[in-house]
């Protein structure tokens, strides 16, 4: 199977290096996410977070479903319901 990368790009107009640094996590599939842990700057006490909390399984499986999804199809003879389910789970 060729998994394809997701399509990104990154234009460095400031004319200085840039540096990237790789960084590996992998929490357990029941670690729950919610944005308001993220502090005022990215969710002011006085806005709605833009997302609901969840789990990073149910994160990761809607990112792959979202990515991946002629992919999911075929694996483990998933089928189109499958698909749909996930993709009501992501809503």
């Amino acid at each position: 199977v060729c998994l394809r990368a997701t399509p990104h790009r990154v234009i460095n107009r400031s004319g200085r290096d840039r540096y990237s640094i790789v960084f590996f996590w992998d929490p357990q599939l029941d670690f729950p996410i919610d944005t308001r842990d993220l502090g005022t700057r990215w969710c002011p006490a006085d806005k709605e977070p833009n997302y609901k909390p969840q789990s990073y399984g149910q994160h990761l499986k809607n990112l792959l479903n979202r990515n991946y999804a002629e992919l999911y199809k075929t694996i483990d003879g998933a089928s189109n319901e499958d698909s749909e389910n996930l993709k009501k789970d992501s809503t």
